[in-house]
């Protein structure tokens, strides 16, 4: 494209009319990327800073939006990141959106030891890692109950996902995403 990508990141408020444009090119390109990560490992490992086999849909965002010339205005402080420092407990009302992306119980407590991932580990000061949306795992293995003393965002995460899949049921497998199988 003539365009250069926009530095935006979620979450995206979009018009209606552009997102109509911005949709289809945004599958495609999200699904070109995927397949892209999957038959090159090479282009993963080259790209590695910016995990682009697991961002591939917010890539295909920018470069879609990119490639119709539709621009954007950034604002920060819309969300809170499960990076980001964890809130004091005053603070949780006032926190518009959380990036759902990892989850840790604290340190110490017994249950976490079911679901611990190894990966995460420069994230080790937040507790002990027990969900990542990057891993195969994400859509059907879900730390539950969560214990006293999670962090905010982890609580919230792991709250809504896990009601999710008691109201609406688990995730289909698809191409992209394993689902449960034997030992899981």
């Amino acid at each position: 494209c003539d365009y250069t990508p926009d530095d935006a990141a979620v979450p995206y408020f979009v018009h209606r009319e552009d997102l109509k444009r911005i949709a289809p090119l945004w599958r495609d390109l999200t699904i070109k990327l995927k397949d892209m990560s999957w038959k090159d490992p090479s282009l993963v490992k080259r790209f590695h800073d910016i995990q682009i086999d697991w961002c591939a849909e917010m890539y295909g965002y920018v470069f879609a939006a990119a490639e119709l010339g539709i621009r954007h205005t950034i604002k920060s402080g819309l969300q809170l990141r499960d990076v980001d420092t964890p809130v004091p407990k005053e603070r949780e009302a006032s926190v518009p959106m959380i990036h759902m992306g990892r989850a840790w119980f604290p340190d110490g407590d017994k249950s976490a030891e079911r679901w611990r991932h190894t990966e995460g580990r420069n994230f080790a000061y937040r507790g002990i890692q027990v969900w990542c949306k990057c891993n195969w795992t994400a859509s059907h293995i879900l730390p539950w109950p969560v214990p006293e003393g999670t962090d905010f965002a982890s609580r919230v995460t792991l709250e809504l996902l896990h009601n999710s899949m008691q109201e609406y049921g688990p995730l289909p497998k698809s191409k992209y995403r394993g689902g449960p199988t034997e030992g899981d």
